[in-house]
């Protein structure tokens, strides 16, 4: 398990807790607990799901306050592109109440899913496999432009 941890952090991995490991291990990560080694061969590429298609469509469904509906709509595009630039995929942005392949959403505590933000300082984030396409974003953070 240690050696597993040290290979995930880039770390030279010796299955000894040198000072190293200590340091990684003592860092914040984020809300989420980190995953269990045993099964971080079953993310959704080494299973093979992907997109069905090479053209997505995103919506934002809700947006947070903080920052506003059209400045989020303008970050998220920007991360699509910045993605498409790495995949062959294009990711294009449809109204708030079309059907699309992804639906961005920011949301508090229990949201509607089986993962419940926990409130400022956490979890920021989660999303689902392809085809599902759920990208939550936890509502209590300080989002910025900046």
């Amino acid at each position: 398990m240690l050696k597993d941890f040290q290979q995930r952090f880039h770390l030279k991995v010796t299955g000894i807790l040198d000072d190293a490991t200590k340091r990684q291990m003592s860092q914040p990560r984020c809300g989420n607990k980190d995953p269990s080694f045993s099964l971080v061969k079953n993310t959704a590429a080494s299973l093979g799901l992907k997109w069905s298609r090479s053209t997505l469509t995103w919506s934002l469904k809700n947006y947070s306050p903080r920052i506003g509906a059209a400045e989020s709509r303008n970050i998220i595009q920007q991360a699509f592109n910045a993605w498409s630039q790495h995949i062959p995929l294009n990711v294009k942005q449809v109204c708030s109440t079309c059907s699309s392949n992804i639906v961005v959403d920011f949301g508090q505590t229990d949201h509607g899913d089986h993962y419940p933000f926990d409130g400022q300082g956490g979890t920021l984030a989660h999303a689902y496999h392809p085809e599902d396409g759920r990208i939550h974003f936890d509502m209590d953070e300080p989002w910025t432009n900046r």
